[in-house]
């Protein structure tokens, strides 16, 4: 797989955890819109990290599976940057939609809502 290749070549480091989620991403999206793994990881931004000098292996690993990640889920992905945008406004809610404070669900069409709540005192 193309993956490997950039490894053994030292352009990319990846964790077995995250070499795992990469294969599935590009498996999945593969699938979805109908590419190769190949086009997928030579699309304009996917080749941006792989020739990035201000980054070193393991930074080029990561960006590499946050944008995989951003190609295979964009709904989620966009709620999370408009929850983070949100975020600056000093929230403490976690951008992961996770906690006991905070409900979000996903609405036919796109749409979701985001509900948080306040404790009780």
């Amino acid at each position: 797989m193309i993956i490997d290749g950039l490894i053994q070549k030292d352009i990319i480091h990846l964790t077995f955890s995250n070499r795992v989620k990469a294969f599935k991403y590009l498996d999945e999206i593969s699938r979805r819109d109908k590419l190769t793994a190949k086009k997928i990881l030579n699309l304009p931004a996917i080749k941006a990290i792989f020739t990035n000098q201000n980054l070193d292996r393991s930074q080029k690993g990561d960006k590499l599976i946050n944008q995989l990640y951003a190609l295979r889920y964009p709904e989620i992905t966009r709620c999370e940057e408009k929850f983070k945008q949100a975020g600056k406004l000093k929230s403490t809610h976690s951008p992961y939609f996770e906690g006991s404070d905070m409900s979000f669900q996903m609405k036919p069409g796109g749409d979701y809502e985001l509900r948080i709540i306040q404790p009780e005192k």
